[in-house]
């Protein structure tokens, strides 16, 4: 029997192409880096290394922390001489009202439980983790890959497919959410003062080229088939 996927595996042995490429996605990443940068101040938790990758000299300046499940993701960071901590989204190890501000950069989409329902709920999981260890009036900044809704819904009936393919390249299931949903979920956890920033780069064509799928390198497809819309979603803890 084939052993459960496993999302710390996955990135300890992909974190070396991981930090190679940007996936296409460059000037976004750093657009959205540079508006974050602006907004957190005070003691700042990072789950998830990317924010940082973009943005090391600015993030050195700060009372940072990240946070992540894999070691070889941290390796960079730590290097950088970054504290670091290994660790779980769901089940942060930090007390209560610990961070001004909490970033999770480009992360909420690979955490699923291998399924587009399960996915729904583990976002609520991390948020509700995230309001825990942010000081009242602290925020939460979520940098994702938003879809429109017909592509919502059409990723919960292929999943169970794309599940089954991308498992046989030990690739974990990733889902994109709709900006509206992550919304909905940051006002049922009591975050509210939503602000939302589309980190659109100037000068961008359907041409360019996308790496959608970490673990597969080789794998290029033009912008316009990769439906997705960079943003930036922020909101404040009502503690």
């Amino acid at each position: 029997m084939k052993k459960p996927m496993d999302q710390s595996r996955f990135f300890d042995t992909n974190a070396g192409a991981y930090y190679r490429t940007d996936a296409g996605m460059g000037t976004v990443n750093e657009l959205a880096a540079r508006h974050i940068e602006e907004g957190v101040s005070g003691r700042v938790l990072s789950v998830g290394g990317l924010w940082p990758r973009y943005s090391l000299e600015a993030a050195s300046k700060l009372d940072l922390v990240v946070a992540d499940v894999s070691e070889e993701m941290l390796r960079p960071l730590q290097e950088a001489g970054l504290s670091t901590v290994l660790g779980d989204a769901r089940a942060l190890s930090f007390p209560d009202d610990s961070f001004d501000h909490v970033v999770l950069p480009l992360v909420l989409h690979h955490i699923t439980e291998q399924s587009w329902r399960a996915a729904r709920g583990e976002v609520s999981k991390v948020l509700g983790e995230v309001g825990r260890v942010l000081k009242p009036g602290g925020r939460v900044w979520i940098s994702e890959f938003s879809v429109r809704r017909p592509v919502y819904w059409a990723e919960a009936v292929a999943a169970p497919i794309t599940k089954l393919l991308l498992g046989l390249m030990d690739i974990p299931l990733v889902v994109m959410h709709t900006a509206n949903f992550y919304r909905s979920v940051l006002r049922r956890e009591d975050f509210s003062d939503l602000a939302s920033y589309y980190p659109d780069p100037p000068g961008a064509s359907w041409r360019d080229p996308i790496r959608p799928i970490i673990g597969i390198p080789w794998l290029q497809v033009p912008r316009a088939f990769y439906p997705v819309r960079p943003v930036v979603l922020s909101a404040k803890c009502a503690g």
